[in-house]
């Protein structure tokens, strides 16, 4: 059945869902009123769509680049132990740009404080520009004796795990800087990283013990790090016993253990192949799952997925082989872009005659909604 669709020069895809009957007339009208489209070429749209994915990526790559060179010149500079600014991954040109914004600034205050005499040795520093960092509110009463609510940005202060927390403000960065107890900082960090450092230690001994594929722990926080340590020194101190009750079993499920307090002591879903663990959940409680039905149960099904996952993954692969793409994921959890991605592969051929996709990142979704994040389509 031959379908026609009229594309509009914002490149809107909802006269084509229409066409193919994915939404309905009150949807299209919404969308993007049909009335007033103009005649666009598709094959031509999608391939500036391509191009210019495609050069977002490369001046992402760029700027992730920058990004990461300078952070690793202040922290030889200035003898820090880390810099981490903004969020952990920027999800636009903009916001790597404030990044770099923010990095220069840090770099005056710290610059002009050094000549002072004032030293960073060991320190961690968390940096926010000005125009994407957390706000406080806070009342306050007016020269008439009325409340008022005022919204600023976040002060600077120093976390519980000794990370220094700051505002790229050119204008207060140094001020910022001599308000905090850097020693205090360098204590904090020195703890937390001896918690983290026994979180090492005797992760992968509670691999060995439990026979389990991996063991990772939520470190975000140095309460996490300890409560992880003393469940896991708690487990290995019961080693002869358990080892007695594994009998030499092996699990194809990974551990991960967490410090949420909502939720069962034991947590496990046959479309996942991860264990989650409560650092409250006793030892006995967790040897009596591995050695029940529900545990032999739960490691068939960690089995499967995992060999799911494989295929899968075998099969993304020849899609971006096909293509010429520089990667390919899917956003959702469900067969269907499974089932997208072998038409994507067995109409190669045919695609590749309209549409050149060589380095662009390409992400499959069960949805009809495209987003410009970091060059990819």
């Amino acid at each position: 059945m031959k379908r026609e669709a009229e594309l509009p020069a914002t490149g809107s895809l909802a006269p084509l869902f229409y066409a193919f009957g994915l939404i309905t007339a009150e949807e299209l009208q919404a969308a993007d009123p049909y009335a007033t489209v103009q005649d666009t070429n598709f094959l031509s749209w999608l391939q500036e769509t391509v191009h210019e994915a495609v050069r977002t990526a490369e001046q992402h790559e760029l700027l992730k680049w920058r990004i990461r060179k300078y952070r690793d010149t202040l922290q030889e500079k200035f003898s820090l132990a880390a810099v981490q600014v903004g969020a952990e991954y920027a999800v636009s040109l903009s916001e790597q740009e404030r990044q770099v914004e923010a990095l220069t600034t840090l770099e005056y205050g710290l610059s002009s404080l050094y000549q002072d005499g004032m030293a960073f040795e060991g320190l961690s520093i968390q940096l926010y520009h000005p125009d994407m960092c957390p706000v406080e509110s806070y009342a306050y009463m007016d020269e008439n004796g009325d409340y008022q609510m005022q919204t600023s940005y976040m002060k600077s202060y120093i976390a519980d795990d000794g990370t220094v927390h700051l505002v790229a403000d050119s204008s207060t960065i140094k001020e910022q800087i001599r308000a905090l107890d850097l020693d205090r900082a360098r204590m904090l960090a020195f703890v937390a990283d001896f918690w983290l450092g026994r979180v090492k230690e005797l992760t992968p001994a509670v691999q060995g013990l439990l026979g389990v594929k991996a063991v990772w722990c939520d470190t975000k926080t140095e309460q996490n790090s300890q409560k992880f340590v003393i469940w896991a020194g708690y487990l290995l101190e019961k080693r002869e016993d358990i080892l007695r009750c594994l009998g030499g079993r092996s699990f194809a499920f990974s551990l991960i253990v967490h410090s949420e307090s909502d939720g069962p002591l034991i947590n496990f879903h046959t479309s996942s192949p991860i264990l989650n663990v409560r650092t409250d959940c006793p030892p006995q409680h967790l040897i009596e799952f591995l050695v029940s039905e529900t545990g032999v149960a739960a490691s068939e099904a960690a089995t499967e997925v995992q060999s799911s996952r494989e295929r899968e993954e075998a099969l993304l692969e020849k899609v971006r082989k096909a293509f010429g793409l520089k990667c390919i994921i899917k956003i959702c959890m469900n067969d269907k872009v499974l089932e997208g991605a072998q038409r994507l592969l067995d109409n190669a051929d045919l695609i590749k005659g309209s549409v050149n996709l060589k380095g662009a990142s390409l992400a499959l979704d069960d949805c009809y909604e495209a987003q410009a994040w970091h060059g990819r389509v």
